[in-house]
């Protein structure tokens, strides 16, 4: 049965960079075994991030996460938030 689906992934200083690069490659299992395939029953898969200094991204809403592809593109262009607080 589709449903839509949003995961909230840990990016927050407590987290390393293995530690995140381990919950990318989890999420990618995961939505390998969804029926994400575009089609008007296909499950929206939505993504994103939460971090410490109250900073969150988007990285794919329901909207485009229709297929596989849009769904592990986002997942590999994801960076993790730590790299990014001395910008904040």
């Amino acid at each position: 049965m589709p449903v839509d689906i949003i995961f909230l992934v840990d990016s927050s200083g407590s987290i390393s960079q293995d530690g995140f690069d381990q919950s990318r490659h989890y999420l990618k299992e995961v939505v390998k075994r969804l029926p994400v395939d575009g089609s008007n029953v296909s499950t929206h898969v939505g993504l994103a991030q939460f971090s410490t200094k109250s900073f969150e991204s988007i990285e794919i809403d329901l909207l485009e996460g229709t297929t596989q592809e849009n769904v592990n593109a986002a997942l590999d262009e994801m960076e993790w938030h730590k790299l990014h607080y001395n910008n904040l």
